[in-house]
Formats: structure tokens, sequence, C-alpha cells
């Protein structure tokens, strides 16, 4: 409710949305790590910490199914971002929706991660990836 009171609609439109995107979610299906809604955000970002020894170098977080992110959210990829930093692996970030890519933007979450490590699409976060790659075993 409260992204939707955020967003300027009723209340009620926050419940609709939360209660035909986890239906649609759990019928699609999806990964493990697919974030797939404003609250899932968080919990998503918990199990890929509890991962940290096992993932590559480079980190590309795809956003695409995420619809909104308020301020616990980005906490959480702050964090992350923090800890991917300190265990020598850079986070990308992919594909995120009006929302979220909005409040990236605002707070400069590019400042954190790099302008250039900030993608519009999948695409463009793999080529950003084999750019850094091959810079790390130049």
């Amino acid at each position: 409710m409260a992204f939707a009171i955020s967003s300027g609609l009723p209340p009620q439109s926050g419940l609709y949305c939360a209660v035909v995107t986890g239906f649609l979610i759990s019928l699609l299906g999806g990964s493990r790590t697919q974030i797939g809604g404003p609250t899932v955000a968080t919990s998503k970002l918990e199990l890929i910490r509890t991962q940290m020894n096992d993932l590559p170098e480079i980190v590309v977080l795809r956003l695409r199914n995420m619809t909104a992110i308020d301020g616990t959210g980005l906490e959480a990829f702050e964090d992350l971002a923090e800890q991917l930093k300190q265990s020598g692996r850079t986070m990308i970030l992919c594909g995120a929706r009006e929302q979220p890519a909005a409040l990236i933007r605002r707070v400069d979450f590019a400042g954190k991660i790099g302008a250039k490590n900030i993608c519009l699409t999948v695409d463009d976060a793999l080529a950003r990836a084999a750019e850094l790659h091959s810079e790390k075993n130049a």
C-alpha cells in the first residue's frame, strides 16, 4: 500500500498489485534469485549475500521484474554493493523499471558502484562485465 500511496494511487491499488503480482510470479515460476516485487528484493539480496563466497568476480543483478523500491530495499542494495566491493567483486545493475531507476539516480547509487555499472539492458550489462573482466585480466 505504501508504494501505491507514494506513487499517487489509492491504497487499495497496492493490495491489488501485491495479489496479482504474487499470483503471476508463482504461476510463471522464475529462478531463486529473481527479484519479483518491491517487498521481495531485500530477501533475495540476503540470499545473494549468504552465497558471497560462491559468487563470481562480477555480479549482474537484472532488475526488470522489480516494479518499485523503497528506502529499505535501496539500503539492502547499498549494503550488498559494499560487501561485494570489500570482497573484490563488482556489482552491475541492469533493466531497472521507471520507479527503481529514478530512485537509484536520485540517491546517486552510481557514485557507489560506478555510473558505467548501471546499464539499461542485460546485453549492455554483459558487455560491461566483459569489459571489466578484460581489464582485470590484462
